[in-house]
């Protein structure tokens, strides 16, 4: 796809997304404040009332934020495109959980607090690292959030291939803080949990005809 194109869908999804994102700002900080465990709500921050909501690569606006660091990083409002994990009904990739399907086009309440719990999660495992060493820099240490980034996976990844299978939807916007953007094989394999989690299924089905 030329630049051209990638900038004419980024236009069209964001004159989409803009509006759905300011009309449901409001039911995600109330679903926040009563879902999100209180242990991570000092982490989710929201773009003040008047300014611009954070526009991704695709186009998608979301009014939700974490700060790490200088860093901040987006999380997605009910209701944003999933171009990424969005999968059909009848397909291997569906998570259902609840009785309704998890991962379809469309991200869901669950799911978007999940993804907040996790960013939120990764920044209380961020603070931790700093602690721990003793460091007091206001800019990204690396070491500190590729530890944070791993464990965080590891405490979450099993969460999200059994309900929800988002997790990919943050891989590029993660793994860009990095210094290097490399992340040992074993984590970035999380992210994709549900994919092999599927796969083994297949191959263990295809083995036992």
């Amino acid at each position: 796809m030329s630049n051209e194109q990638s900038s004419r869908n980024r236009m069209i999804v964001s004159a989409y997304s803009k509006p759905m994102a300011q009309m449901n700002r409001m039911c995600f900080r109330n679903k926040v404040k009563s879902s999100l465990p209180d242990e991570y709500k000092p982490f989710i921050h929201e773009i003040q009332k008047g300014k611009q909501p954070i526009v991704d690569s695709y186009g998608r606006a979301t009014y939700f934020f974490a700060k790490l660091a200088r860093k901040r990083i987006p999380i997605y409002q009910p209701g944003t495109y999933m171009f990424e994990s969005g999968v059909v009904n009848e397909s291997p990739l569906n998570v259902t959980a609840h009785g309704s399907q998890q991962n379809g086009a469309i991200l869901g309440n669950g799911c978007a607090l999940f993804l907040c719990k996790f960013v939120a999660k990764l920044v209380c495992n961020y603070e931790h690292e700093k602690k721990t060493r003793s460091l007091k820099q206001t800019t990204l240490v690396n070491e500190c959030y590729q530890e944070a980034l791993c464990n965080t996976l590891t405490e979450l990844a099993e969460e999200d291939k059994n309900e929800h299978g988002r997790l990919i939807v943050m891989k590029e916007a993660l793994i860009s803080l990095m210094e290097e953007e490399k992340l040992e094989a074993k984590y970035t394999a999380m992210f994709y949990a549900k994919d092999f989690s599927c796969i083994r299924e297949m191959n263990e089905s295809k083995t036992t005809i």
